[in-house]
């Protein structure tokens, strides 16, 4: 076990769930500072992520027509144990 206390890390944890239909607004393809880094070394176009069309959404709230409202807490009470 690590103990030093000046050690960290990052987790990117990325999660998909049914979402209500909205129109809240689209969720870019990635990052500006990713696709720039992409572009440069893979000789892309810049700005290429601009023209990539996701059907993700931000800030979606939770498609659970018959689910208590409870679930949703219990799913995140689930993953904050499982990654910390």
């Amino acid at each position: 076990m690590l103990t030093d206390p000046h050690r960290s890390r990052d987790l990117l944890v990325t999660m998909w769930y049914p979402a209500v239909e909205g129109t809240s607004a689209l969720a870019p393809y990635m990052d500006k500072k990713t696709a720039d880094a992409l572009a440069e070394e893979w000789k892309l176009q810049p700005d290429f992520q601009r023209l990539v069309r996701t059907h993700a959404r931000l800030l979606a709230p939770i498609y659970y027509p018959s689910l208590p409202s409870s679930i949703p807490r219990i799913l995140l009470w689930f993953l904050l144990v499982l990654f910390s």
